[in-house]
């Protein structure tokens, strides 16, 4: 997803095909390649807007991430995300002791039905953004991750097998054990 908004607001005086404000785009990945979401394309284009940041997470804790967007001049825009509650998934939230206690740096590598999927704690990923510093894993059909390790920033390292999806899970650094919240009911579809 990207918001987008021109950096002149005079823009359409200089050049007429070039607006200040702008549809925010959606895109898919589509076998390694990424295409834009036309339906998205064309709710978003029914109201342009000057889009500056976007911040990423589960605001409804429900395994699928949703976007926060704030557009210059103008109100923000929270889209929930009601599209991606059909497969299964795992939230890790890691709470460091020896390293920074919101683990940035650290990273996650989780194995389900074979396949290998990595991601870090990262802070900043867009303008004046801050998105949720848990990390989210897409599992498909796997309802369960056959290997979960986490490389934390200060250079130890945990592993944890056999956990089930479609869960909230919280490592803090050192203790060797996860704890587990299954998503308020109702969500998820389930």
């Amino acid at each position: 997803m990207v918001a987008n908004g021109h950096v002149l607001d005079t823009i359409e005086r200089i050049r007429d095909n070039l607006r200040y404000a702008e549809p925010v785009q959606l895109f898919e990945n589509v076998g390694g390649r990424f295409r834009e979401n036309l339906p998205f394309q064309r709710w978003a284009s029914l109201a342009p807007k000057v889009g500056r940041g976007a911040a990423f997470g589960d605001v409804d804790n429900d395994g699928d991430l949703d976007v926060l967007i704030s557009n210059s001049g103008q109100s923000r825009a929270l889209l929930v995300n009601q599209a991606g509650q059909r497969k299964n998934w795992i939230l890790i939230k890691l709470v460091g002791t020896r390293s920074a206690r919101d683990a940035v740096g650290a990273e996650v590598r989780v194995v389900a039905s074979g396949r290998t999927q990595v991601s870090q704690v990262r802070g900043g990923r867009s303008y004046l953004s801050a998105s949720d510093l848990r990390v989210h894993f897409g599992l498909g059909d796997a309802g369960r991750v056959e290997l979960m390790r986490i490389r934390w920033p200060s250079g130890a390292e945990e592993t944890f097998r056999d956990v089930q999806s479609n869960q909230l899970v919280t490592v803090t650094e050192g203790t060797g054990r996860l704890e587990s919240r299954a998503p308020e009911k109702g969500a998820n579809g389930r």
